[in-house]
């Protein structure tokens, strides 16, 4: 898997915080990605050995930053991401995200 392949810019448009569905990551999961498929990488694109491998991860060891508008974090395409689903405020969260992709041809 060529976790350095791919990067991902995520800036939020306002205040972003773990209360307000903010994004967290999970430490460590783009080299836990790496050695769990190197010697299958067309594994990590298949649904179910991700989604067993996603399964088995340690969901307590995350990092959830608090950024304001003109903040960005730019991370590899290996790195588990998510909302975090906790909006004791009923607020909406808005980013902007952009992709980038090594060409591989």
């Amino acid at each position: 898997v060529g976790c350095r392949d791919g990067l991902v810019f995520w800036i939020p448009l306002e205040k972003s915080y773990e209360t307000k569905s903010g994004m967290i990551f999970l430490n460590g999961t783009s080299q836990m990605m790496e050695e769990e498929f190197a010697d299958d990488p067309a594994q990590a694109r298949s649904l179910f050995p991700f989604r067993k491998w996603l399964r088995s991860l340690d969901k307590t060891d995350y990092y959830a930053p608090e950024l304001e508008l003109g903040d960005a974090i730019v991370f590899d395409q290996c790195t588990v991401h998510a909302a975090s689903g906790i909006n004791t405020e009923g607020l909406l969260r808005r980013a902007y995200q952009q992709r980038f992709v090594r060409n591989s041809v």
